[in-house]
């Protein structure tokens, strides 16, 4: 028995981890838009012992956080989770050139559909803006309750993408019931981009007819300038504009398209995008997810110099492990990926060893019974 252990081991473990190791970067790269949310998934449970980065009451999510060790509510995802439920509810897909790209486990569907968690994730958003003032005036806000030390940001800090996003969403629930509390959380809600991100906005004022707006806000907070996230605002207050003919939507959507338009070579790489313009370098998920904002902003905006740059931008095709490995420094995730691969290429390796070595084993015995 053992010496038929140790010839199995010889001759298809051994290969096997080797050949595994081998094919680990080549698997790493196929199989990248499949791996990653698996890998997210085991990352969590060996933390959490749960699989879930997601937890939810009522449909509306809290997420766990990995380098805090905690679950937290996070605007941005419950406006995420409230567009898949209301996609879900009227069988639409006009988020898809996003939420595709999100990790999205949604819980099971209530007796009366997902519209009640699109509804209840909305009213949560309702009861959840934090109301400021500035220059004598009133606006509205998400804040976020936990710290982030990259961009210097304490309790409290406020976001661009989540204001854009929340204005999305309730733009929907008004849409669909009338209701007027939506309608005027909108309105404050759109007054924080007329805030600069030093007074408790999320508003860069480079020029009278150019604005950034910041996915990472509050004073004193590092200028990151996401591109993700200052798309994502400019495209809600362009259906704002459209969707409740509000003037004042219409100019600062101007303002933060020109302020896009101008930095767009910031976050090209020339062989990938950059996340922020600080020089952090895209993963899959927000590379893809600039291609496809920078695509539906210039077909929203008409402006053929987005459209070029998602062109542009989409054709660029780094494989995962030369450009997380080779062009730079590789994250925990990533290792995560790059040994999943190996694991898959090891499984499949040694069935294939193993299925060799029976059929080798049955010729002998068909040889010796003849």
């Amino acid at each position: 028995m053992r010496s038929r252990l140790r010839r199995w081991a010889l001759h298809a473990l051994v290969p096997a981890t080797l050949l595994s190791l081998a094919a680990a970067p080549f698997m790493a790269n196929w199989l990248e838009p499949r791996l990653i949310q698996p890998t997210a998934q085991i990352m969590t449970f060996l933390l959490t012992g749960r699989f879930a980065e997601h937890t939810f009451e009522d449909g509306v999510p809290q997420v766990y956080y990995r380098r805090l060790g905690e679950s937290h509510a996070n605007p941005v995802y419950a406006s995420v989770y409230a567009f898949w439920y209301y996609q879900e509810a009227h069988g639409t897909n006009e988020f898809d050139y996003f939420l595709d790209y999100y990790n999205i486990a949604a819980p099971p569907e209530p007796a009366d559909g997902y519209i009640t968690y699109f509804f209840n994730v909305a009213d949560r958003l309702v009861d959840a803006l934090v109301l400021r003032e500035y220059d004598g005036v009133t606006y509205g806000v998400w804040e976020y309750a936990f710290p982030w030390e990259v961009y210097r940001l304490e309790p409290g800090w406020v976001s661009g993408m989540a204001q854009g996003l929340g204005i999305q969403v309730l733009l929907r629930a008004w849409t669909d019931s009338g209701a007027p509390k939506y309608m005027e959380a909108i309105a404050l809600a759109r007054r924080s981009f007329e805030v600069p991100a030093d007074a408790g906005g999320v508003t860069l004022m480079e020029s009278d007819t150019s604005w950034w707006y910041e996915e990472y806000a509050s004073p004193g907070a590092v200028q990151s300038r996401v591109f993700n996230g200052a798309a994502h605002a400019v495209i809600a207050l362009l259906e704002l504009a459209e969707r409740a003919d509000d003037e004042a939507a219409e100019v600062l959507a101007r303002r933060g398209l020109t302020s896009i338009l101008s930095s767009l070579s910031t976050y090209d790489a020339g062989w990938w995008t950059y996340y922020d313009a600080l020089g952090l370098m895209s993963n899959y998920k927000y590379h893809h997810v600039n291609v496809n904002l920078a695509r539906h902003l210039g077909e929203r905006a008409a402006n053929g110099q987005l459209l070029a740059t998602a062109e542009r931008w989409g054709d660029y095709r780094v494989p995962f492990f030369q450009r997380e490995f080779l062009r730079q420094r590789p994250q925990v995730s990533d290792v995560a990926l790059l040994l999943l691969a190996a694991g898959i290429a090891f499984v499949f390796t040694v069935l294939v060893f193993s299925l060799v070595a029976a059929l080798r084993g049955d010729r002998r015995s068909a040889r010796g019974t003849g």
